[in-house]
């Protein structure tokens, strides 16, 4: 939203959004603004509502010009973190606005779950799902923070060695594939450029170690580096935040929350003080001061406290979990897409014996429930890849529920299958013996679980006599492109 706010003010928009060229941006943060006044704004007092740059200097009605000549661009951000009982006064609040102003162009943005597809439709939304970064994205992204390095002080002299280390990361980016989902975030991706500098050129391999180093940087190595200690009066361990931070975890996770109050996070950290050695020598508030500042984890947002990133919560949540033996609450959740990341880390976290009973009760849930069986199943086959050891058996057993579930039978099954990641590579037939609706699942799966081995697969399908899953493999070949092929409705693939 800010990226096209900015794009739009400098009128630099791309020729693709050439729609919303010439109009002013007016970012509208719903979780602050209702945070400051439980309501919303009315169009007389907006740009105050949304602390708009000199929104005390524009004159009286320039907004209210603005939207009658269709010159404002509204950009209202977070739906999901709306309350459930406001979002229908969102809507009516957007309806309405729309109803006087209607060449307003609008954009809303939500996590999926928060909102049906449908949710906007009568107001003349269209609806579009954001990809990762894709790539020649992330390569962009790799390119340039290696040239910020070299801006950085001490580091002039150093442009071969950045140089080598931009072409060597983007290599590792292209082979590791826990890394290369990573990059797809923006924050991690500049932390993992951080991490590959600190680890002199190289990166874990699995998951779970990456997930571990990253941490670790976070938590402790990069202050330790820069020769920072208790800028906040608070000594404490990585052991030490971690602990307070599988607490916050496993509180939000067990209550279905993504963040929690200020205050209920200093009473669930005093609780944990208590046991914490030697002292911080502070007390919950300070502590939950310094975690913020320091620990690059958590953030807080005028009174509430969440995760910068929802893998560090599963993460911590997972490990929690673990050490509290509740394997059950992982079981019983895990037709649920949001447990889907704890329940893979758990596994990680589990020792050998501990990953093989859990594998093996997620298969058998999905044997025994055939309206989650597909997802259930998948999840145990994606989880195999954060088991740092299974036994040879149980192996088996979780792959043999997967090939029955190939090929996909259309792009809903593709995307389930392609979450279960390179592990379903080796199960996709093809292109022989396959239906023209099965080849064009079959390829999107594996175009997006992306990686070298999938280019392989899907060059056997370069010269398929179907249109549309010629235009898929070239879509999984080139993902440098910025924007998907389109299916055989002219649209990018929906599952993508």
């Amino acid at each position: 939203m800010h990226w096209l706010a900015v794009r739009a003010a400098q009128g630099d928009l791309p020729s693709e959004l050439d729609q919303l060229q010439a109009r002013v941006p007016i970012v509208v943060p719903l979780r602050k603004v209702l945070h400051k006044s439980q309501k919303l704004p009315q169009v007389e007092t907006l740009l105050h509502d949304v602390e708009y740059p000199s929104a005390s200097l524009q004159p009286v009605g320039w907004l209210t010009r603005l939207l009658r000549k269709g010159r404002v661009l509204l950009l209202i951000d977070g739906i999901d973190e709306v309350p459930h009982d406001k979002r229908q006064a969102v809507r009516d609040w957007l309806k309405a606005l729309l109803a006087e102003h209607e060449h307003t162009a609008v954009v809303v943005t939500s996590r999926p779950s928060a909102v049906p597809d449908s949710w906007l439709t009568a107001s003349k939304f269209t609806g579009f799902s954001v990809l990762p970064m894709s790539p020649q994205d992330v390569g962009t992204f790799v390119d340039r923070w290696f040239a910020a390095l070299l801006e950085a002080e001490g580091w002039s002299g150093y442009r071969k060695y950045a140089e080598r280390g931009r072409r060597l990361l983007r290599a590792e980016l292209d082979s590791i594939r826990p890394a290369a989902q990573m990059a797809a975030n923006p924050r991690l991706c500049s932390l993992i450029c951080a991490l590959w500098l600190q680890n002199q050129g190289s990166l874990p391999k699995d998951p779970m170690s990456l997930h571990v180093a990253a941490l670790r940087l976070l938590l402790e190595e990069r202050d330790i580096q820069r020769g920072i200690g208790s800028t906040e009066g608070v000594r404490l361990d990585l052991g030490s935040k971690a602990s307070l931070l599988v607490s916050l975890a496993l509180w939000m996770t067990l209550n279905g929350a993504t963040e929690m109050t200020e205050s209920r996070t200093v009473r669930i950290l005093e609780k944990d003080l208590r046991w914490i050695r030697p002292d911080p020598a502070g007390n919950a508030k300070s502590v939950l001061r310094h975690l913020l500042i320091r620990s690059g984890v958590l953030r807080e947002t005028k009174g509430t406290v969440d995760f910068e990133h929802s893998t560090f919560r599963d993460f911590f949540a997972a490990l929690g979990l673990v050490h509290g033996d509740h394997f059950g609450f992982l079981v019983n959740h895990a037709h649920d897409p949001h447990y889907e990341d704890i329940v893979r880390m758990a596994v990680g976290h589990c020792g050998s014996a501990e990953a093989d009973q859990l594998l093996l009760e997620l298969v058998q849930r999905g044997d025994r429930e055939p309206e989650h069986r597909e997802r259930i199943h998948l999840l145990a086959t994606s989880s195999l890849e954060y088991a740092a050891r299974a036994d040879a058996e149980v192996r088996q057993e979780v792959l043999r529920r997967a090939k029955a579930l190939v090929p996909p039978r259309d792009d809903a099954a593709a995307g389930l299958l392609a979450g279960a990641g390179a592990a379903v590579l080796d199960l996709l037939p093809g292109p022989d013996g396959i239906t023209v609706e099965e080849a064009r699942a079959v390829v999107l799966a594996a175009g997006t679980i992306g990686g070298t081995t999938a280019s392989a697969f899907l060059k056997r399908f370069q010269q398929h006599d179907d249109p549309a899953v010629r235009k898929r493999v070239h879509w999984g070949l080139d993902r440098a492109s910025r924007a998907p092929s389109p299916d055989t409705n002219g649209t990018a693939p929906r599952a993508l």
